[in-house]
Formats: C-alpha cells, sequence, structure tokens
C-alpha cells in the first residue's frame, strides 16, 4: 500500500506542474510590442507646427494658392506622421511532444494501476483465506470429521475454501455432535478495489470472521439472545426478524457484568444469566475489543420481509443456531515474507510474534467451540419456558392477522377486476336495458351492505 500512496503524490505533483506550464505559455504574450509608432507627445507636437505654418501661409497668401491636387491630399497623411509601421514578431515556443498527451498518459497510468492492485489485492485475500484454514486445521479436524468440503462432485472434499468473490470466502465443517453443522465466512476487506484502498487510509475497514453454528431441534431450549457493539446491535435488531419480534429493548452490557463496549438485547432475563456464565463472561471480556456480536436464537428465519411489497407473507422455519462475528487479526502466511513479519533486530522475536499471533487465533475459535457446548447444556426452568411459548404463540398470531388481511385485500381486488370487467362486457353490448337492469341491482346490493345489521328477538308473553 505504500507504493500506491507514493505514485498517487507524484501523479498529484505531475499535474499541478503541467498546469503551471500550460499557465507560462501565454507569458510571452503580456509583454509590449513596439511597433516604431512615435510618442503621442511628439505627434501634437508635429501637428501643432503644420498648422501654425499653415496658418501663416494662409493669412499672407489667402486659400487660392491652395493646391488642393498635391500629393498630400491625395495619400490622405498629415505631416509629421510615420508611414510604415514596424511589427516584432514575437517567438515561438514549441511544447514538448509529451505534454500534447498529458490526459492520455494519465488515464493509462490509472489503469495499470488499477489492474495491477487488483491481481495484488486478490491474490493477497486468496493467501489470507487458505492461511487462515491452515492454522486451525488441527483443531477444526480435532472437533469435526468432515473440514472443508466444496459442495462439487458426489464425494465429499476436504481443505478447501470456497470463494464467493474477491473478499468473501467460506467453509463448511460438519459431523459433531452437538450441532449439524458449522460455517465459516471470512470477510476480508477489499484489497482488490483501488479506491476502497485509498479511503482505508483514512478509515479502516478491518477483516471480519463470522462462525455460524446450526443446532438440531434438541440442542438448544427457546429463547433469543444477542450482545455486542452498540451499533452492530442496533443494526442486528433492524435487520433480522426474531431480534425485532422477540426483542424490543436494548440494555446496556454492564448490568450483566460484561464490558461497557457490549449492549445486550434478551428475550428472557433467566436464559442471559443462565449464557452469560463465569467463563463465558470472561471470554467476552477478554477479546471485547474483537468480538463484533453474538446472536443465539431458537426462532432464527433471517432477515426482515418488506410485507408492503410482496401480496402474501411467506412463512419460514425457525431454525436454531449460534453466530458469533469478530474481527480477525490477520493469519500467518505459509510462508512468512520479510514484509508480512520481520524484525530488524532479532530474528527469535519474528518467531515469538508469529507464535503468538497463532495462539491467540486458536484460543478464539477454541473459546467459540467451547461456548457452543456450554449454550447446549443451558436449560431453562419451567416459568421461563411458559412465558417463551407465549411470546412464540403471540407473533404466530400476528402473524396470522397478518396474513388473514392480506388474503381480503387479494380477495376484495379479485373482485373488483370481475365486477369491472363484467361492467366492460355490458357497455360493449347495445342493448341499454340490460345495463339498466345491472346498475339497479348493484345499487340494491350496495344500499343493503352500507344498511346496519339489526338482531331479531322474540319475547313470549304470557
Amino acid at each position: 500500500m505504500p507504493w500506491q500512496v507514493l505514485v498517487l503524490v507524484v501523479l498529484v505533483c505531475r499535474c499541478a506542474a503541467v498546469l503551471e506550464d500550460e499557465e507560462g505559455d501565454f507569458e510571452e504574450f503580456e509583454h509590449d510590442f513596439d511597433f516604431g509608432l512615435p510618442e503621442e507627445d511628439d505627434i501634437e507636437d508635429t501637428v501643432l507646427e503644420g498648422e501654425e505654418e499653415g496658418t501663416d501661409e494662409e493669412d499672407e497668401e489667402g486659400f487660392d494658392d491652395v493646391d488642393l491636387d498635391s500629393d498630400e491630399f491625395e495619400e490622405g497623411h498629415e505631416p509629421g506622421v510615420i508611414d510604415k509601421l514596424k511589427i516584432a514578431e514575437p517567438a515561438v515556443r514549441r511544447k514538448p511532444f509529451w505534454e500534447a498527451y498529458v490526459l492520455e498518459i494519465l488515464v493509462v497510468t490509472g489503469m495499470v494501476l488499477y489492474m495491477g492492485n487488483y491481481f495484488i489485492g486478490r491474490g493477497r485475500n486468496s493467501a489470507l483465506a487458505q492461511a487462515w484454514l491452515n492454522d486451525h486445521m488441527d483443531l477444526l479436524q480435532a472437533n469435526f470429521s468432515l473440514v472443508g468440503d466444496n459442495g462439487e462432485g458426489e464425494e465429499p472434499t476436504e481443505e478447501h475454501v470456497v470463494k464467493e468473490s474477491d473478499s468473501v470466502f467460506t467453509l463448511w465443517a460438519s459431523g459433531r455432535h452437538s450441532c449439524n453443522g458449522m460455517l465459516v465466512q471470512m470477510k476480508f476487506h477489499r484489497r482488490h478495489d483501488l479506491l476502497s484502498v485509498l479511503l482505508s487510509l483514512f478509515r479502516s475497514q478491518p477483516d471480519t470472521v463470522t462462525v455460524v453454528f446450526q443446532l438440531g431441534e434438541e440442542d438448544m431450549d427457546s429463547y433469543v439472545l444477542a450482545l455486542g457493539q452498540k451499533k452492530a446491535v442496533q443494526r442486528m435488531q433492524k435487520e433480522y426478524e426474531d431480534l425485532s419480534n422477540y426483542c424490543p429493548t436494548v440494555r446496556p452490557g454492564s448490568k450483566n457484568s460484561l464490558d461497557e463496549t457490549f449492549w445486550v438485547l434478551s428475550e428472557i432475563p433467566e436464559a442471559t444469566s443462565a449464557v452469560l456464565s463465569h467463563t463465558t463472561l470472561q471470554f467476552l471480556n477478554k477479546h471485547a475489543s474483537a468480538i463484533e456480536s453474538l446472536h443465539i436464537s431458537d426462532q432464527y428465519t433471517g432477515f426482515v420481509q418488506n410485507n408492503e411489497d410482496s401480496e402474501v407473507v411467506v412463512v419460514r422455519q425457525p431454525q436454531k443456531r449460534i453466530q458469533i462475528t469478530y474481527r480477525g487479526t490477520q493469519p500467518t502466511s505459509p510462508h512468512p515474507s520479510p514484509s508480512t513479519c520481520t524484525t530488524h533486530f532479532s530474528p527469535s522475536l519474528t518467531i515469538t510474534r508469529v507464535v503468538v499471533a497463532t495462539t491467540e487465533r486458536e484460543s478464539m475459535l477454541r473459546s467459540i467451540l467451547g461456548l457452543l457446548d456450554h449454550v447446549r447444556g443451558v436449560h431453562l426452568t419451567r416459568e421461563a419456558r411458559e412465558k417463551a411459548a407465549k411470546n412464540r404463540a403471540r407473533v404466530a398470531q400476528s402473524r396470522d392477522k397478518l396474513q388473514h388481511a392480506q388474503r381480503q385485500e387479494a380477495a376484495q381486488q379479485r373482485r373488483e377486476e370481475k365486477k369491472r370487467a363484467e361492467k366492460e362486457r355490458l357497455m360493449a353490448q347495445t342493448d341499454p336495458e340490460k345495463t339498466r337492469k345491472w346498475e339497479e341491482r348493484e345499487h340494491k346490493k350496495a344500499m343493503r351492505r352500507s344498511q346496519p345489521k339489526m338482531k331479531q328477538m322474540k319475547v313470549r308473553l304470557g
């Protein structure tokens, strides 16, 4: 990235120099040109002398002696004025050949820089994803029977990172007793985009790792819980349907002995206290600067649906899952280069840095796997389970009401379309009697619907 900044500074300086040269091209035209003309005072003195001499001669000789056919009057010049003007030719300055193609040179240079940064950044992200897998391969193989299946072919494969885009990579693992599967999504900074690289100089864009566990039906009780940084929690509450339905209030995490940077969304306080055990609190507070969000839910249905655009609400099957997102430190390269992990004093210090970074990342994933086992062992009391059942019944009832209202609206729209088609068909006919009868019938129906409904009650006397 430093060479990109250096090239950008050189281009800016060069553009400024070109602009100064273009402004200097017109300086030579600012000098006064000497056309050989006499001064204004000399012209006036010469004219006055000519007038005085002419007046004396006229007084002595009169106007009859004036020769109107003389050469002076034919030429139309007064005495004393110089006839021939001397014009100095300015010096012609020729520009260098390359200055005529400044714009083309800048465009080609920008394209070369963009393409070079694209290939370098894409390769860097791919190397980081593969290095993350290499650093955690031993731990993953110890906990899962299948790691790195790419989903291609009939036979399962291992040690493959699926490339979703130039900055997003996924890893799938399965074969563990406490979950159906684990999905790791590595979202790196867009190093292949030159504009994103330049913007990262002013605003940091860290790499993030999201670990998702899909649980079975009997692996988790019924509750919804989320915690993380304040902005991340507020964004999740607006985006995820389960959090918006079951967790309407955001509370500070300091009430649950969490770090001050954490905020909590909780459906049942008892479930929050059970999940945030002493070991879990130590793990979260230790990595408070790295952890972005933690989402535990048995009613996960994805993002909030936009019911205004759709005619019918789609009921999605809820899933039980655990999702944690943290800012990942850059994994060590399989072949460390001097630019990534070197020191100018001691080679042993470089080795120590690599070992500490690798151990820290492994402890993060190991703690996440421990959190999975802890959540599986959390069991709520009967009162908490009844409260969770009431909340789910309330959400299901509101969903049913919304579906019923949308079905009624769709039926009303179909009736109006049918009535409009029948009216158009009758208007197309030439028989006015049928049209009149249809209008009377529709008017009676409308009047009958507008009248209030009356209940009849029979009372027997005696």
